[in-house]
């Protein structure tokens, strides 16, 4: 059997339609693009308290509210190191052991980035520290894999 030789062109041609496929929404994102979100998790991000009271105080269910990716306004203030917006959070009774869709907590998000003043927070909140997420990792495991010693230490130590 006979094989046809491609044309350069339609080699190019392929090319372009991969490209402007891409930019007309053809292949879906890999993150949550920021205008996906609600303005609680807006706040979160930015560490804004006022802006997280008045998002909660409009509608008190948006307190453990999930992104399109299921991390609640408290995920999100943890991840970025939001000291404050996570004390007002934990105040307001933001679940501090629920997951989002890759079954990561709070303080597995904490741990990841290295924010020791936001895990010991959480593990006086009572944060769980033997939760594993998707790939089978605790915060432990996390905190050690990123290079935060002191982190993994004191997560080991609270789970004593």
């Amino acid at each position: 059997m006979k094989r046809r030789a491609t044309h350069p062109g339609c080699i190019i041609c392929f090319t372009l339609i991969l490209t402007f496929g891409g930019c007309a929404g053809w292949f879906r994102q890999s993150t949550t693009p920021t205008t996906a979100y609600k303005p609680v998790h807006q706040h979160a991000l930015g560490g804004e308290v006022p802006g997280l009271d008045e998002s909660i105080r409009r509608n008190p269910a948006a307190l453990n509210l999930g992104d399109a990716n299921g991390n609640t306004p408290l995920m999100l203030a943890v991840f970025h190191g939001h000291l404050g917006a996570v004390r007002f959070l934990l105040g307001k009774g933001a679940l501090v052991d629920k997951t989002n869709d890759q079954h990561q907590t709070a303080l597995i998000l904490a741990a990841k980035a290295g924010h020791g003043d936001v895990v010991m927070l959480l593990l006086r909140a009572k944060a769980n520290v033997s939760i594993r997420d998707a790939r089978g990792w605790n915060a432990q495991m996390w905190a050690g894999k990123q290079g935060y010693p002191d982190v993994a230490a004191a997560i080991k130590s609270a789970s004593r």
